[in-house]
């Protein structure tokens, strides 16, 4: 059997199930909603607000380049914001339909060629997100805190549990006991040794900057509060009122399930996320469904610039190559 065909079936298979769960999912939401009163809701949409929520989500993509530029700049001191804000939108536009965790994967991409080691493109990435969630539970629980139109006690504790786990793997990240169990369990000389042992040596250079992991949480504290406004204004385009208290758990909760590596780029698994919260509150499912749709086409147009900033790339590579082989 030909190795590299086994590894095929293995990468597909998921992808798959991924996009067969999307499929499910959005039939579901589809069943269960009133279509044409969600086209009509979409018809009256409120123009203003439209744009707020574009230019909105736009900034925050450049505020999240930012929150990023501060993790890297610890390992990278001669890193640049503005290739940084290339890459986030290059993978925010692409990740939209791609599996989950191909965001990330551009990330590194992107960074490694851009200059910086693997190691620590990697352990910038994976940093980044782990601070994200941690920001995320946060924001869940003082949601909870606030809100009193759900069951906040059951969404406090479910918080809390998802924020000590978060927290605990941020910590053994960092301590050296768990550098020295991983440098064990990887087998000496090998490839996989010396990837690990520089990834360490990348964790323990930001082990000793407790106050800039500190600025990376307020940062991306600040980069949720954008994507609460990007709701905030969503329900104002479609003339529903929402708290934004409720939306600090609408929020953090509908990112965890889109994140989930169980669908394709998050589709279906929002929709039914967010009729499932709308329901709960009482509105028309023809709302939750016009708020997704808008939620959905103000991302993808303000991620459009990733789209002109790939195909550049794209062209820039196969001019090097044509280049290579006219030599």
């Amino acid at each position: 059997m030909n190795p590299a065909n086994d590894t095929s079936r293995k990468y597909h298979l998921p992808v798959w199930s991924r996009i067969t769960i999307s499929g499910l999912l959005l039939w579901y939401v589809i069943v269960h909603t009133d279509l044409p009163g969600a086209a009509s809701r979409l018809a009256g949409t409120n123009a203003v607000w439209f744009v707020a929520m574009i230019l909105t989500i736009a900034g925050s993509k450049v505020f999240t380049a930012y929150r990023w530029y501060v993790l890297v700049k610890c390992w990278e001191p001669d890193a640049r914001f503005w290739p940084l804000v290339r890459i986030t939108f290059t993978s925010n536009f692409f990740g939209m339909f791609l599996p989950g965790g191909a965001t990330e994967v551009i990330r590194v991409a992107g960074l490694k060629q851009a200059g910086s080691s693997l190691p620590n493109s990697f352990s910038s990435v994976v940093f980044d997100r782990v601070v994200g969630l941690v920001s995320l539970v946060v924001m869940l629980l003082l949601g909870a805190v606030f809100f009193q139109g759900v069951s906040t006690r059951a969404v406090a504790i479910y918080a809390s549990l998802a924020l000590v786990c978060v927290v605990v793997f941020a910590v053994l990240a960092l301590h050296s006991g768990m550098h020295g169990l991983l440098l064990r369990l990887t087998p000496e000389g090998s490839r996989l040794r010396k990837g690990a042992s520089a990834m360490i040596d990348a964790l323990v250079i930001l082990r000793g900057r407790p106050m800039l992991i500190l600025w990376s949480f307020v940062l991306a504290f600040g980069m949720q509060m954008f994507r609460v406004m990007w709701f905030y204004f969503g329900a104002f385009a479609v003339a529903v009122p929402l708290a934004i208290s409720w939306l600090m758990i609408l929020v953090p909760a509908h990112t965890f399930m889109v994140m989930l590596p169980v669908s394709l780029g998050g589709v279906g698994v929002g929709e039914a996320v967010l009729l499932e919260f709308f329901a709960s509150l009482g509105f028309d499912s023809s709302i939750a469904i016009a708020f997704a749709v808008l939620l959905y086409v103000s991302n993808l147009i303000a991620n459009l610039p990733g789209l002109w900033i790939g195909i550049q790339l794209l062209s820039g590579r196969k001019e090097m190559i044509r280049s290579a082989r006219g030599q």
